[in-house]
Formats: structure tokens, sequence, C-alpha cells
């Protein structure tokens, strides 16, 4: 976000417009001039095959010469009610309430826009603490199958993977040895192990012959 600037008045707008598009190297045909929306910090809310699998909470802390300069990020609720919102646990359940809440109706828009289930997406959220044990919640951006994983360690592995399997679940596989038949390392931890021993004992009741 480095390119995220704050401006007020025409005059300003006009200056900071300018100063983005002379940048060195800069090729982009558009400038994104929003409205500054008061807010505590941003909620941001990894969706994978249509269910919330991370939840990323950040904000800028410093702005210099009109640029944000320093980020900061959290992925503890305990941390960020402390620190960024006055340690008010109601007005953060509230919150949070209200983004899952549209993160459903913005799955079910999806769906009408597109006939085939979305593998993964990101919805981004202002929250402002606007009194004891209220919130306010504003969309920020939907992020398609590219957006940033930062803070999601196991992100790009379970992400990737739903857009593979999206790319085939039409694809039925002939082959008995094909490496899609196999289970993994980590598919054969998952597996009950009421399972695992009643697989163990059926080995041992073969003849050996």
């Amino acid at each position: 976000a480095m390119d995220v600037c704050v401006w007020s008045g025409e005059a300003e707008l006009a200056r900071v417009m300018a100063d983005l598009c002379n940048q060195l190297g800069c090729e982009n045909t558009h400038v994104f001039v929003q409205e500054k929306v008061p807010q505590d910090f941003e909620m941001r809310l990894m969706v994978l095959k249509g269910r919330i699998r991370f939840e990323l909470y950040t904000r800028f802390a410093k702005v210099e010469n009109g640029y944000f300069t320093t980020f900061e990020s959290e992925t503890d609720p305990a941390q960020v009610t402390e620190k960024w919102f006055q340690g008010d646990t109601a007005a953060f359940a509230a919150a949070q309430q209200k983004a899952h809440e549209y993160v459903q109706r913005y799955t079910g828009w999806l769906q009408t826009e597109c006939a085939e289930a979305l593998p993964a997406f990101r919805a981004d959220f202002l929250v402002a603490r606007t009194g004891p044990g209220r919130a306010t919640v504003h969309t920020v951006e939907l992020g398609e199958c590219g957006f940033s994983m930062h803070g999601w360690e196991r992100g790009p592995e379970l992400v990737y993977k739903a857009i593979l399997d999206a790319c085939f679940q039409d694809v039925t596989c002939s082959k008995p040895q094909c490496c899609c038949q196999v289970p993994t390392k980590r598919d054969r931890q998952k597996e009950p192990k009421k399972e695992k021993k009643a697989k163990k004992a059926k080995t041992r009741a073969l003849p050996l012959a």
C-alpha cells in the first residue's frame, strides 16, 4: 500500500494524483479516488469454498507527507480488541458478526454471477468502534483468486489446491495408478484412528499364501 495516500481539498488531490502518475515506470491508466471512511482497523476475511478459513486484521500506523508508511497486522482477536478497539469485546463481536453476514451475502451474489462455485476470494472491511458494544463495518473490496495471503501460512497450499480442484471437478480419471488416486501423507494423517485399526486388523486376517 505504498501508493495509498490521504488528501483534503482539490489542490491536494491534484498534487497527489500528479505524484502518483509521474512515478518512474508508472504505466497505470487509472487512479482510484475514494472517500476516507473512519476506521480503527481493516478486517480481511479469506474465504475458501464458501467458508471463512482465515482472518487477518491490519491498520496503517503512520502517515508521512500524506503517504502511509507503517503497516501493522494481527491475527489474534484479543490483541486487536485490546490494542485497537479500546478493549471493547462486545463491539468487536458485533463487527465480526456483521462482516461474516456480509461474506455470506457476497458468496450468494457471486454464485448468481457465475454458475461454478468460486474456489476462493478475500473480503476486506473497514471497522470502526462507534460506542460501547457498537461498531460500523464498510466493505472495501472483494479480492479475486490472486489476492494477497499475507499472514496466512497455509494459505497458498490450500487456495491453489482448491483452484486446481475446481479446474478438474468435472473430469473423472480412469487410470488406477494415477497420482490423483493416491492419497497424500496429509490425507492419511487425517483418517480416523478407528478406521486405521480396522484396516490393520483386516490385513492381519488375510491368509499367508
